[in-house]
């Protein structure tokens, strides 16, 4: 009887409170990791390969679920280089969908958590200055042989457009460390309407989510967009 017992599939009510507790102490170990002071140089890196665009090294991503935890990724190691398509095959339930959840922070929580490993992810990102705007690039016109900023009739200055013709701001080349960046940071910049009011941006990793919701123009869209891009 006692050998039946031990062989026994169902977990009994002291490993059901053994779990949770253990289940809760990591998962607010993990959720205060991501509700730190928004500091920016703890989670940029370098890539080990410059020609790459994403490195995924030894990740682990766990769910902490009430019969124990499953380990969904267990040390996944692998780089897609820039322009390059990389295919990830595997069985039903090997932890593929989990991978590409944590390249793009969107593993659910609490339960579900990043544990180790690096994401390294490299991107544009828009300078801003004091106020925390970005700054913007813009034409210029040789006057008296003195280069100087290309001004509109108004006399604004005239901001460069891009190839979807967007106003065009400078940026900075960076790698950040996805796994371990803190998520749902959110830092506000102003982002010009087509009436040239403001709209509010939230800047969340490498990821810009820009919410216009003019109070002259009444516009009201929504656009996601990767940084500097």
């Amino acid at each position: 009887m006692a050998e039946e017992k031990k062989k026994s599939h169902y977990i009994s009510a002291a490993e059901s409170r053994r779990i949770a507790a253990e289940n809760a102490r990591q998962i607010k170990r993990f959720e205060a990791k991501k509700k730190r002071k928004n500091v920016e140089a703890e989670y940029l890196t370098e890539m080990k390969d410059p020609a790459n665009i994403v490195e995924f090294d030894n990740l682990h991503t766990y769910f902490y679920t009430d019969a124990g935890v499953v380990k969904a990724v267990n040390g996944v190691t692998f780089s897609i280089p820039a322009g390059s398509t990389v295919g990830v095959v595997g069985e039903s339930g090997c932890g593929k969908s989990v991978t590409s959840l944590s390249l793009m922070q969107l593993v659910q929580g609490p339960t579900g958590q990043i544990v180790e490993g690096q994401i390294r992810f490299r991107t544009k990102a828009f300078r801003l200055d004091a106020k925390g705007k970005k700054i913007p690039v813009y034409e210029t016109e040789t006057v008296n042989g003195v280069e100087t900023v290309k001004k509109d009739r108004r006399g604004r200055p005239i901001i460069k457009k891009d190839e979807l013709g967007g106003n065009l701001y400078e940026t900075d080349e960076k790698v950040y460390d996805i796994a371990n960046s803190k998520l749902h940071r959110t830092t506000p910049v102003a982002e010009e309407c087509k009436c040239e009011s403001t709209a509010e941006v939230e800047l969340k990793g490498p990821i810009l989510f820009t919410r216009s919701g003019c109070p002259n123009c009444k516009t009201s869209k929504m656009m996601l967009d990767k940084a500097g891009v």
